[in-house]
């Protein structure tokens, strides 16, 4: 009895870790790729021909892990600001609660979803569609 109490009288933390790669790397697979592969496959998504079979079909559609991991970058940049090296000035981003407000009733799947035009016609058709969202 008298070991548990000096053990208890000690707090103690344990803390896992884990690779923050392979962490966003889950979080795209299980918040994008698998939400949206499945609202395709119920024939939500414009652009997406119905004929497709498996999941690696409708992943030619999606965006790649790194075309993501760009878009958010650049997400976070325009959240946050930026340092511009080339002229040695701070451009200031709209804010974080801005971004919050903005995002808060958007899924990934939802926003991705405006990708799909730009993914199977170009640039130009996801530049038409930001200026309409």
């Amino acid at each position: 009895a008298g070991a548990n109490r000096q053990l208890s009288a000690t707090p103690r933390m344990i803390t896992l870790g884990r690779d923050p790669l392979q962490r966003s790397y889950s979080s795209y697979q299980y918040n994008y790729v698998t939400p949206t592969i499945e609202t395709m496959k119920k024939g939500k998504v414009r652009h997406i021909p119905k004929n497709l079979t498996t999941d690696a079909e409708y992943k030619e559609y999606l965006l790649t892990f790194e075309e993501m991991i760009k878009a958010e970058l650049e997400q976070l940049r325009k959240c946050l600001g930026y340092w511009r090296s080339e002229d040695n000035v701070f451009v200031p981003g709209f804010g974080a609660n801005a971004t919050k407000m903005h995002w808060k009733a958007k899924s990934w799947v939802t926003n991705a979803m405006r990708e799909y035009p730009s993914r199977l016609y170009g640039d130009n058709v996801s530049s038409s569609n930001e200026k309409s969202h």
